[in-house]
């Protein structure tokens, strides 16, 4: 174990409140049938994991810094390998019924 490597991921945890934040995402309801494989976090997001379904895919990062957008408060993006949406946390239900439809082929109806 790399302690000074500990020491320094502790004080950026701390710093950014990651455990406040973690109180604070809402909780997703996952289909059963969907496989769900969680990525570390990277480049300033927060949480990051991929869906795939029926040989479809859908990627979603949390930003709760707003670091990789200009969206003024926390979000999700999720990318299908063409489209991008963003969903603040209050949207968590319509992200996942958009992330169903894309895994069920369908097109999104609306871009937000």
């Amino acid at each position: 174990m790399d302690i000074e490597l500990e020491l320094q991921r502790g004080i950026i945890e701390g710093k950014e409140g990651w455990k406040l934040i973690s109180q604070q995402i809402p909780s997703l309801n996952f289909k059963e049938e969907w496989d769900v494989r969680i990525v570390p976090p990277f480049a300033g997001a927060v949480a990051r994991f991929q869906i795939t379904h029926n040989n479809k895919f859908v990627s979603i990062y949390l930003d709760w810094f707003d670091r990789l957008g200009i969206v003024g408060q926390p979000y999700y993006e999720i990318y299908d390998g063409e489209n991008t949406e963003r969903y603040l946390l209050n949207e968590s239900d319509k992200m996942m019924k958009d992330i169903e439809k894309i895994l069920s082929g369908s097109l999104l109806e609306d871009s937000i």
